[in-house]
Parts: C-alpha cells; structure tokens; sequence
C-alpha cells in the first residue's frame, strides 16, 4: 500500500496458496493525484517515480488478474467454492481490494493471524512482533507483498503447530 490512509493506493500484491506453494505477484502504478506515503515507499523498496510507471498495470488490472489466480486455484483445489484468504490483519487488505474492485467475485473465509496471536497471547502483536514470539524468520525491513505473504505462512504454520493443528 501507498500508506495507511483511506485513500492509500495499491503498490503491490503478493500470495501464497498454502496446500500448493504457487505464488502471485504483481506491481501497479498509482492514480494521478494519488499520492504514497514516504515511509510506505521506503518499506516497500518503491521510489515516488516507480509508484507512477505507465509501464506498469493500472490497480484495476492488477486485482483483475489476482482475483483471476485466486479464482484458477478455488476451482482447482477447493470443490465446495468457499475460498479461505489469509494473513496478518488480512481484513484490511480485502479492504484495499474491495476499494478499487468493489465487486468481491468469490465466496470467502478469512483467517486473520492478528486476531489468532491476541487469543493466544492476550496482546495485539505487529507481525514482526510475532515472529519474534514465534521464533519464526520475519520479513525484511524493506519487503514486497509476497515477502510479507511468505512470513504470514510461515506465522502461519508455526501458530499450527503450537495448536498442535495438522
């Protein structure tokens, strides 16, 4: 994201399918008029040029295209239709998606890390915090989206065996 606002644009997206390993990534440029937050910019590795690279697919072409991928893989791996989206206060980026695409095109469950580490530890924890809890590698300071998709697995499947989940 561009920043934290409302307003906030879509830099990149990034996904991991949990059973099969297959990953998404792609990048799209801002709106004219859309402006990035410089700290956003920093922890993502993007320059206040790249956020406007008309080489780049616009967000509407690039959540088309994820919504293609995660459409491919519900179809190829969950039979009843239901989709579980998950990560680390994984609401908020459905949040972004829906604000450029409002039409969600597929039945959903969502698995919020967040709201699992504040059961199990009884504290709101930053994604980097619970890795430290976890001893699980954390992301680099400086990240793409499928960086943070692969740390949100990995929380992910530690907090699974901690629960002693198979």
């Amino acid at each position: 994201m561009s920043g934290l606002h409302p307003e906030a644009g879509i830099l990149s997206i990034g996904a991991v399918h949990h059973s099969s390993g297959e990953e998404f990534y792609g990048e799209a440029r801002l709106d004219y008029g859309q402006d990035a937050n410089l700290s956003s910019l920093l922890v993502n590795g993007f320059s206040p040029e790249s956020c406007h690279d008309d080489r780049k697919p616009t967000q509407l072409e690039l959540v088309k295209t994820f919504y293609k991928w995660v459409e491919s893989l519900r179809k190829q791996y969950f039979k009843s239709g239901l989709a579980i989206m998950g990560g680390h206060n994984i609401n908020g980026d459905i949040k972004a998606l829906k604000n450029v695409k409002p039409s969600w095109p597929f039945q959903s469950r969502v698995v919020d890390i967040h709201g699992i580490a504040f059961v199990l530890f009884g504290e709101s924890l930053s994604a980097q915090a619970l890795c430290s809890r976890l001893s699980v590698e954390p992301e680099p300071f400086i990240h793409n989206a499928l960086e943070g998709a692969k740390q949100g697995q990995r929380t992910f499947n530690s907090i699974r065996k901690k629960l002693c989940i198979v």
